[in-house]
């Protein structure tokens, strides 16, 4: 940790006395934090296109029985 910031008493931040602003200094937390934020965006994206994809087949079965009655 550089001398220049104040310690806090959260571990892993670390206050700059000079803009006031509070830093996170813990590498490892911010790359799981990013990982963790990833896989939840992959998700949702995964969840969307599962819905999208129920949508589209209720969609098609809806033509088929429409082309079955005309028959």
């Amino acid at each position: 940790m550089n001398n220049k910031y104040l310690k806090t008493d959260f571990e892993g931040l670390v206050k700059d006395p000079s803009s006031g602003a509070v830093l996170n200094v813990d590498n490892a937390k911010l790359e799981a934090y990013k990982k963790q934020k990833n896989a939840m965006s992959m998700t949702l994206n995964n969840n969307e296109r599962i819905v999208k994809v129920e949508n589209d087949l209720k969609e098609i079965k809806e033509m088929l029985n429409q082309l079955l009655q005309r028959n």
